[in-house]
């Protein structure tokens, strides 16, 4: 796995998943959040997602949040989870910070990031421990 952003601003990486999507299987880790860690509780975890201009988007049922962990924007390749939804972040990290009090939940490994990009526009995924 590629080294991704959360590691070099000293988050600790916690839970190992997959992120499938039909066949392939997308590796990602979830973080040292109150939201992962409730999260990881639910596992595996399916919804159905949409394609946006920068994400795929479903929605979930709400989990606890410690607000001290939010933050404005995201890294391409963030797992987004709050306010209703589950998002998987693909692109424009350098356009985000407009975007406020995001939980990110973990990281894809940024090598699927131009394949995530490329999925279909609506499919099913399902978030499983390694």
């Amino acid at each position: 796995m590629t080294v991704n952003k959360d590691i070099l601003r000293g988050k600790q990486m916690t839970v190992p998943v997959v992120i499938e999507v039909g066949a392939i299987g997308i590796p990602a880790i979830l973080n040292d959040t109150v939201t992962a860690a409730a999260f990881a509780e639910q596992l595996p975890f399916t919804v159905r997602v949409s394609r946006y201009e920068h994400d795929y988007c479903g929605s979930a049922d709400d989990l606890p949040c410690d607000t001290s962990q939010l933050r404005d924007g995201w890294s391409n390749g963030d797992i987004g989870y709050g306010a209703g939804y589950f998002s998987i972040l693909f692109s424009a990290e350098d356009e985000s910070a407009v975007y406020k009090d995001m939980m990110i939940i973990g990281h894809v490994d940024e090598a699927y990031l131009e394949r995530i990009a490329k999925l279909d526009a609506s499919l099913t995924v399902t978030v499983r421990r390694v």
